[in-house]
Protein backbone atom coordinates (compact mmCIF):
# COMPACT_ATOMS: atom_id res chain seq x y z
CA UNK A 1 0.00 0.00 0.00
CA UNK A 2 2.96 2.37 0.55
CA UNK A 3 3.85 2.13 -2.63
CA UNK A 4 0.21 3.22 -3.97
CA UNK A 5 0.04 5.89 -1.13
CA UNK A 6 3.83 7.53 -2.70
CA UNK A 7 2.33 7.28 -6.20
CA UNK A 8 -1.08 8.88 -4.86
CA UNK A 9 0.91 11.89 -3.10
CA UNK A 10 2.82 13.09 -6.09
CA UNK A 11 -0.42 14.00 -7.92
CA UNK A 12 -1.54 17.32 -8.54
CA UNK A 13 -4.56 17.05 -7.64
CA UNK A 14 -4.30 15.28 -4.19
CA UNK A 15 -2.16 17.77 -2.93
CA UNK A 16 -4.65 20.20 -3.49
CA UNK A 17 -7.31 18.47 -1.30
CA UNK A 18 -4.17 18.08 1.41
CA UNK A 19 -3.55 21.97 0.86
CA UNK A 20 -6.99 22.46 1.39
CA UNK A 21 -7.46 20.32 4.57
CA UNK A 22 -4.46 21.76 5.93
CA UNK A 23 -5.66 25.37 5.50
CA UNK A 24 -9.44 24.44 6.90
CA UNK A 25 -10.46 25.48 3.03
CA UNK A 26 -13.92 23.04 3.51
CA UNK A 27 -15.44 21.70 2.24
CA UNK A 28 -13.13 20.32 -0.78
CA UNK A 29 -14.15 17.83 -3.63
CA UNK A 30 -12.87 15.45 -6.03
CA UNK A 31 -14.88 14.43 -8.84
CA UNK A 32 -14.48 11.58 -11.36
CA UNK A 33 -13.63 9.07 -8.92
CA UNK A 34 -13.85 5.19 -9.54
CA UNK A 35 -15.32 3.40 -6.29
CA UNK A 36 -11.66 1.83 -5.87
CA UNK A 37 -9.53 4.98 -6.21
CA UNK A 38 -12.56 6.73 -3.85
CA UNK A 39 -11.45 4.18 -1.41
CA UNK A 40 -7.73 4.96 -1.79
CA UNK A 41 -8.48 8.28 -0.89
CA UNK A 42 -10.10 7.84 2.09
CA UNK A 43 -7.90 5.55 3.23
CA UNK A 44 -5.08 7.53 2.71
CA UNK A 45 -6.30 11.24 4.19
CA UNK A 46 -7.63 8.81 6.92
CA UNK A 47 -3.94 7.41 7.46
CA UNK A 48 -2.23 11.18 6.64
CA UNK A 49 -3.96 12.51 9.20
CA UNK A 50 -4.70 10.13 11.31
CA UNK A 51 -8.79 10.91 12.21
CA UNK A 52 -11.74 9.53 11.42
CA UNK A 53 -14.15 9.84 8.31
CA UNK A 54 -18.01 9.69 8.34
CA UNK A 55 -18.44 8.84 4.65
CA UNK A 56 -21.88 9.22 2.72
CA UNK A 57 -22.51 6.68 0.14
CA UNK A 58 -25.00 6.97 -2.95
CA UNK A 59 -26.73 3.59 -1.71
CA UNK A 60 -26.38 0.83 0.70
CA UNK A 61 -25.13 -1.43 -1.90
CA UNK A 62 -22.22 1.34 -2.77
CA UNK A 63 -21.88 1.88 0.83
CA UNK A 64 -21.02 -1.84 1.28
CA UNK A 65 -18.38 -2.23 -1.27
CA UNK A 66 -16.67 0.86 0.03
CA UNK A 67 -16.45 -0.56 3.47
CA UNK A 68 -15.28 -4.07 2.03
CA UNK A 69 -12.55 -1.87 -0.60
CA UNK A 70 -11.09 0.17 2.29
CA UNK A 71 -10.79 -2.69 4.79
CA UNK A 72 -8.78 -4.30 2.37
CA UNK A 73 -6.18 -1.46 1.92
CA UNK A 74 -5.69 -1.92 5.92
CA UNK A 75 -7.81 0.87 7.39
CA UNK A 76 -10.76 -0.18 9.44
CA UNK A 77 -14.23 0.69 8.11
CA UNK A 78 -17.53 -0.06 9.33
CA UNK A 79 -20.87 -0.02 7.83
CA UNK A 80 -23.84 1.38 8.94
CA UNK A 81 -27.29 -0.15 7.59
CA UNK A 82 -30.41 2.03 7.29
CA UNK A 83 -33.40 1.64 9.72
CA UNK A 84 -36.38 -0.37 8.56
CA UNK A 85 -39.69 1.07 9.43
CA UNK A 86 -42.49 -1.34 9.62
CA UNK A 87 -46.05 0.53 10.08
CA UNK A 88 -48.08 -2.51 10.38
CA UNK A 89 -48.29 -5.36 12.78
CA UNK A 90 -45.97 -8.17 12.27
CA UNK A 91 -45.31 -11.55 14.11
CA UNK A 92 -41.63 -11.49 14.03
CA UNK A 93 -39.12 -8.70 13.65
CA UNK A 94 -35.41 -9.06 13.08
CA UNK A 95 -33.32 -7.14 15.13
CA UNK A 96 -30.19 -7.68 12.63
CA UNK A 97 -29.69 -4.11 11.12
CA UNK A 98 -30.64 -2.29 14.64
CA UNK A 99 -27.23 -5.05 15.81
CA UNK A 100 -25.31 -3.39 12.94
CA UNK A 101 -25.95 -0.18 13.56
CA UNK A 102 -24.76 -0.32 17.53
CA UNK A 103 -22.04 -2.62 16.64
CA UNK A 104 -20.82 -0.12 13.76
CA UNK A 105 -21.69 3.00 15.98
CA UNK A 106 -20.01 1.77 19.70
CA UNK A 107 -16.57 0.84 17.37
CA UNK A 108 -16.64 4.10 15.67
CA UNK A 109 -17.41 6.06 19.26
CA UNK A 110 -13.81 4.10 20.50
CA UNK A 111 -12.46 4.73 17.74
CA UNK A 112 -11.31 1.04 16.56
CA UNK A 113 -13.13 1.93 13.10
CA UNK A 114 -11.54 5.09 11.45
CA UNK A 115 -14.39 5.11 8.48
CA UNK A 116 -18.31 4.43 9.32
CA UNK A 117 -20.23 4.53 6.14
CA UNK A 118 -23.37 4.98 5.17
CA UNK A 119 -26.01 5.81 2.69
CA UNK A 120 -27.90 9.19 3.68
CA UNK A 121 -31.09 7.64 4.71
CA UNK A 122 -29.09 6.21 7.42
CA UNK A 123 -27.07 9.36 8.53
CA UNK A 124 -30.09 11.40 9.19
CA UNK A 125 -31.85 8.32 11.04
CA UNK A 126 -32.32 9.12 14.67
CA UNK A 127 -29.97 6.95 17.01
CA UNK A 128 -28.65 6.64 20.82
CA UNK A 129 -26.65 9.45 21.47
CA UNK A 130 -22.91 8.73 21.59
CA UNK A 131 -22.38 9.01 25.56
CA UNK A 132 -25.27 6.55 26.57
CA UNK A 133 -23.58 4.03 24.31
CA UNK A 134 -20.70 4.73 26.23
CA UNK A 135 -22.22 4.33 29.56
CA UNK A 136 -24.58 1.46 28.48
CA UNK A 137 -21.01 -0.23 28.02
CA UNK A 138 -19.67 -2.75 30.76
CA UNK A 139 -15.97 -3.77 29.81
CA UNK A 140 -14.85 -7.41 31.43
CA UNK A 141 -11.02 -7.82 31.77
CA UNK A 142 -9.14 -10.93 33.45
CA UNK A 143 -9.20 -10.56 37.26
CA UNK A 144 -11.36 -7.38 37.33
CA UNK A 145 -13.85 -7.25 39.89
CA UNK A 146 -17.53 -7.74 38.78
CA UNK A 147 -19.82 -9.35 40.43
CA UNK A 148 -22.21 -12.29 38.71
CA UNK A 149 -25.39 -9.89 40.12
CA UNK A 150 -24.02 -6.59 38.70
CA UNK A 151 -22.97 -8.45 34.88
CA UNK A 152 -26.75 -9.88 35.38
CA UNK A 153 -28.10 -6.36 36.22
CA UNK A 154 -26.52 -4.73 33.03
CA UNK A 155 -27.38 -7.20 30.18
CA UNK A 156 -30.79 -6.81 31.42
CA UNK A 157 -30.58 -3.21 31.53
CA UNK A 158 -29.88 -2.93 28.04
CA UNK A 159 -32.24 -5.04 26.67
CA UNK A 160 -30.78 -8.85 26.96
CA UNK A 161 -33.18 -11.55 27.11
CA UNK A 162 -32.61 -14.45 29.75
CA UNK A 163 -32.52 -17.67 28.32
CA UNK A 164 -32.00 -21.53 29.04
CA UNK A 165 -29.54 -21.71 25.88
CA UNK A 166 -27.96 -18.74 23.62
CA UNK A 167 -28.91 -18.65 20.23
CA UNK A 168 -28.71 -15.34 18.58
CA UNK A 169 -27.87 -12.04 19.72
CA UNK A 170 -29.10 -9.93 22.67
CA UNK A 171 -29.38 -13.05 24.55
CA UNK A 172 -27.68 -14.62 27.76
CA UNK A 173 -27.73 -17.94 30.09
CA UNK A 174 -26.54 -17.94 33.51
CA UNK A 175 -25.47 -21.30 35.19
CA UNK A 176 -23.81 -20.86 38.05
CA UNK A 177 -20.50 -18.27 37.82
CA UNK A 178 -21.14 -19.33 34.10
CA UNK A 179 -22.03 -16.55 32.16
CA UNK A 180 -23.11 -16.92 28.11
CA UNK A 181 -23.94 -14.04 25.98
CA UNK A 182 -24.48 -12.74 22.39
CA UNK A 183 -23.26 -9.45 21.79
CA UNK A 184 -24.29 -7.69 18.47
CA UNK A 185 -20.63 -6.89 17.78
CA UNK A 186 -19.65 -10.69 18.04
CA UNK A 187 -20.13 -13.28 15.15
CA UNK A 188 -20.18 -16.31 18.42
CA UNK A 189 -21.46 -15.98 21.82
CA UNK A 190 -19.14 -15.72 24.56
CA UNK A 191 -18.30 -17.10 28.06
CA UNK A 192 -17.37 -15.93 31.42
CA UNK A 193 -16.86 -18.17 34.29
CA UNK A 194 -16.61 -16.49 37.93
CA UNK A 195 -14.78 -17.32 40.52
CA UNK A 196 -16.39 -15.17 43.13
CA UNK A 197 -16.66 -11.37 41.85
CA UNK A 198 -14.25 -11.88 39.53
Amino acid sequence: MKFLDHILDGLPEFQQINQAIQHHRLPAMATGLSAIHKAHLIHHLCSTYGQQALVIAGDEAEAARLCSDINTMGTKAVFYPARDFTFREVTGVSREFEHQRISALYSYCTKEAAVLICCADAAMQYTIPQQSLLQATVTVKEGASLTPERMMAALLSEGYVRVEQVDGTGQFAVRGGIFDFFMPSSPQPCRIEFWGDE
